[in-house]
Formats: structure tokens, sequence, C-alpha cells
């Protein structure tokens, strides 16, 4: 029996819904997709989807005797591979496996850059807006008292002003 057809024989039908793997749980195994689609959550908001064939699930929080850092649900029905922790185990120390391992971490890294990159840049653009915006709410402050506004409309500008700050960005909140 070859390696495809031990796989198809362990594997399972689960429904769309099915949790596999929840967030904070121990290493208690992982799974492999055989077919169909998976949903990844991070504290309740969905971060990816996992569908292509031979895909690992699960394996980092085995090979680093770590809780599972998602919550992995069936995102529709699908064929799955449950390996329990000691199969697991055994089954990442063959040299494919590791080698897909290694390929999989380095991959998953690079994308994991990308996307702190690309939100550092969008934190920045928003902090350069907020401080231009809270710079022109101080001159309007300071236009309205001068003229006379009143003092209801003259005090919610101040309180947005001091709360929120008038200049450059520190500790959280944007400061003249």
């Amino acid at each position: 029996m070859n390696s495809d057809q031990l796989l198809e024989r362990l594997a399972q039908t689960v429904e769309a819904g099915t949790e596999l793997i929840r967030e904070g749980s121990p290493p208690s195994g992982m799974l492999i997709l055989l077919s169909g689609r998976l949903a990844v959550y991070r504290d309740d908001h969905k971060v990816g989807t996992i569908e292509d064939p031979g895909s690992y699930v699960g394996e980092q929080s085995i090979l680093g005797d770590l809780p599972h850092t998602a919550t992995v649900r069936a995102d529709t029905r699908a064929r799955v591979v449950r390996l329990d922790a000691r199969q697991a185990t055994a089954f990442l120390k063959s040299p494919a496996a590791e080698a897909k391992v290694r390929r999989i971490t380095s991959q998953r890294l690079s994308a994991a850059n990308e996307t702190l990159i690309t939100n550092q840049d969008k934190l920045e653009a928003h902090r350069e807006a907020m401080t231009a915006l809270l710079k022109e709410l101080r001159a309007v402050y300071y236009e309205l008292r001068d003229q006379g506004a009143t003092p209801a409309r003259v005090e919610r500008l101040r309180t947005l002003i001091n709360t929120y700050g008038a200049g450059r960005y520190v500790k959280g909140h944007v400061r003249a």
C-alpha cells in the first residue's frame, strides 16, 4: 500500500462548520487536508484559508510543543487525516515531511513579514492623517473661540483636542 492509499484509508469526512483545532489548546495532534477548504481564525477573526490538498495543519504546535495558535474549522465539507501527537511526531520525522515543514515555515514567515511591513506603512499613514486632522481641529477651535462661538461648541472641540492631542504621535496619542 503506498502512502496516498494509506492516507485515504485514514481519512475522514467533516462537515462545514466542524471545529478541528481550538486556539490555545494543547498540541494534541495535526491534520492533513486531502480535499475541501478550512478556515483559520485568531481571536474569532478569520485570518486565512487552507485549501491545498496535502496541507499540514497544526504541525507547528507539535514541533514546538506549544498550544495551537489558531482555531481551524471546516469551511466546506472536507476530507482530512487526523494524527494524534504521537503519530504526528513520528510522521514529521520523515525526510519528506521535514522538508515540507521547512518550506511551509519559510513561506509563512515571508508572508508574515510582508503583512507586517504593509501594516506598519498603513499605521504611519494613519498617524500622519490624524496629526494633520487634529492640527486643523486646533485651528478651528481657536477661530471659534475668538469669534465668540457658543461655549458648548467650543467646549466640545476643546474636549476632542485634549482627548486626542494636537501634534505628534506619542504613546498612543497625538500631542502638541
